[in-house]
């Protein structure tokens, strides 16, 4: 699927090298000429610090989704939709990372690799190989942060 900007640098494209007319451009990669002659409006000074506080609060509280980050806006004195949050977040990619608890890697490492999740530390890899449920598995000793510690982690083949 190609995006409206990615057709509208197209059609510029196209133009430019004098291949055919904007018109005619359009046509074949049916973009509407209105959204290829479209220029949109520069974010304001208050827009912008607002985009810059949501990113900062989205990186600060990473197990925060968007109505969190809204509620948090709101006891600042921030004016914010949830959707606005929305598309903000969507647009640079921010979203809430999974928990994983220490006990349920301690015990549960069968269910969390069964799902695919995968710590990722330091990790030195040995050469023992196990067969778990229809796939080869790789044994690789990792350090977990914790004191004297030693646990196992356990990535494809």
């Amino acid at each position: 699927m190609v995006s409206p900007s990615q057709k509208k640098s197209a059609v510029a494209h196209i133009v430019q090298q004098r291949l055919c007319s904007v018109r005619r451009a359009c046509t074949y990669l049916s973009l509407p000429r209105s959204t290829y002659r479209y220029v949109p409006k520069p974010l304001t000074d208050r827009q912008e610090q607002l985009y810059q506080r949501i990113i900062a609060l989205s990186w600060h509280h990473p197990r925060y989704g968007y109505r969190r980050i809204r509620a948090l806006l709101a006891r600042e004195g921030w004016i914010v939709s949830r959707k606005q949050v929305q598309r903000i977040r969507r647009r640079e990619g921010l979203k809430v990372r999974p928990k994983i608890s220490r006990e349920a890697f301690h015990l549960g490492m069968s269910c969390l690799l069964s799902r695919g999740f995968c710590t990722q530390s330091k990790f030195v890899p040995t050469t023992n190989r196990v067969v778990c449920q229809r796939s080869i598995w790789n044994y690789c000793q990792m350090h977990l942060g914790l004191q004297g510690s030693i646990g196992l982690r356990l990535s494809p083949m």
